[in-house]
């Protein structure tokens, strides 16, 4: 009777320990490099909005939508999708400084790495 309590028992820690893994495993992605994790956001944002879009195009071929909602509901997502691209633009701007920053940082350590010409001992 025991032994039946102390294996559910580590069942249930096992499927607790599996439930979370993919919670946890987001924020530690999320902590070691947020930036992709906002690119990550911002790109589903952007594809949903889009989807949004082309289901409220199909909703208003078939009748489903009367234009007065279509034209309400298409100026909203629009908006969003204004909103989501200029995010996204303004985060893109910031990884290409990222980049170049590192660049220049690695080129910088390049040079200072490369001995100078005529300074080169010879060891024989």
């Amino acid at each position: 009777m025991i032994v039946s309590y102390v294996v559910l028992a580590i069942l249930a820690i096992i499927v607790f320990a599996l439930v979370l893994q993919p919670l946890l495993a987001a924020r530690r992605r999320q902590e070691i490099g947020g930036t992709p994790a906002v690119l990550l956001d911002l790109l589903a944002q952007r594809d949903a909005l889009l989807q949004a879009l082309r289901d409220l195009q199909i909703d208003r071929e078939t009748g489903k939508v009367s234009e007065d909602d279509y034209q309400m509901a298409r100026v909203v997502f629009l908006r969003e999708a204004a909103v989501v691209l200029s995010q996204l633009e303004a985060l893109e701007q910031q990884l290409d400084l990222e980049v170049e920053h590192e660049i220049a940082h690695l080129r910088e350590l390049a040079r200072q790495a490369r001995p100078l010409p005529g300074s080169a001992s010879t060891s024989s």
